[in-house]
């Protein structure tokens, strides 16, 4: 019941924050700690309708997070838990400096954000992506 109820929303989706850890150390040239980075990436989009998509941006390295997002920052292995290496990152999409406004959904035409991993991550020992944003009031 309470799933329902939440699709059936309008989101205002205001940032999306990202952390990458792993056991080596990073540079733009590689996704995470994954050498030469990826083939195919990490697509960010919006689902408009079945057959309509919005595309974000897709990062195949470090380096295209660092050009399609803001506050990219490398943790040394001496800051990170465990002795991990770390890359953080921020998106925002509200405010002047930013894309301008919001990103809206509408649950009730099946609106999603969609983050599309197209490779095998899992060699990195960490990767999440955090969408923060408030429901919507008419």
């Amino acid at each position: 019941m309470v799933t329902s109820y939440l699709i059936s929303l309008k989101w205002d989706i205001t940032r999306m924050l990202g952390v990458i850890r792993d056991d080596a150390a990073m540079d733009d040239g590689k996704f995470g700690a994954i050498v030469n980075g990826l083939t195919n990436g990490v697509m960010f989009r919006i689902k408009k309708t079945a057959e309509r998509y919005n595309n974000l941006f897709n990062a195949r390295t470090n380096a295209e997070f660092a050009i399609r997002t803001y506050d990219v920052q490398y943790t040394d292995a001496t800051l990170g838990p465990s002795g991990q290496y770390g890359l953080r990152f921020r998106r925002s999409f509200n405010g002047f400096d930013k894309n301008g406004v919001v990103v809206r959904l509408d649950g009730m035409k099946g609106e999603e954000l969609q983050v599309i991993v197209q490779d095998d991550l899992r060699s990195l020992a960490y990767f999440s992506i955090v969408i923060q944003g408030h429901v919507v009031e008419d």
